[in-house]
């Protein structure tokens, strides 16, 4: 539904951020990146490789058999936030309406999908899945489960995440790290 709202919806935007309500978006950072990125073929967020389907029922990723049968996901972003332009949007859409759904929405849209539609997700430093605190760095794009209070302690002092902000890199040092 995200990805059809978006292509219906929204005719203008470039580029459709995913993201968990409990994240921190550094969005000076943010901005100044996808400014810096080819418009086009672009999946970036925090990538996770050789991630094995969880087969225990009481687990919250659990994936029964029948749903899922290979040993392994496809690779794929993290779900606590991904972004993507508006032709990856398009094509993991299309992709979509063919595919088997599961419930793991970050390992359906950028990893099953995107491997159908032929699209590589790509690792960029700047996202995490991982809690900092309510701290962040210059480079940070993400930061993860903050509580509401939190979220507005952070937001009050975004100055610490954007004062020493370099250009960003259009191909980020790990662009190939899994994690």
């Amino acid at each position: 539904m995200m990805l059809k709202w978006f292509l219906s919806k929204c005719p203008s935007p470039t580029f459709l951020m995913k993201t968990d309500d409990d994240m921190f978006i550094n969005i000076e950072y943010l901005s100044a990146l996808i400014s810096k990125i080819n418009s086009r073929s672009v999946l970036i967020g925090s990538l996770i490789c050789k991630a094995k389907p969880i087969l225990d029922a009481a687990n919250k990723w659990y994936i029964p058999k029948y749903m899922y049968q290979k040993p392994f996901y496809p690779n794929y972003l993290s779900g606590t936030a991904y972004v993507m332009s508006r032709d990856v949007a398009s094509k993991l859409y299309t992709a979509a309406l063919s595919t088997a759904l599961i419930h793991l929405e970050d390992v359906y849209i950028t990893g099953i999908c995107a491997a159908k539609a032929g699209i590589r997700p790509r690792n960029h430093a700047g996202f995490s899945y991982e809690h900092f605190g309510i701290g962040c760095e210059a480079e940070m794009v993400t930061n993860h489960r903050l509580k509401p209070q939190e979220l507005r302690q952070v937001w009050n002092q975004r100055n610490n995440c954007t004062t020493k902000i370099k250009p960003p890199t259009i191909k980020p040092k790990s662009i190939n790290q899994c994690h």
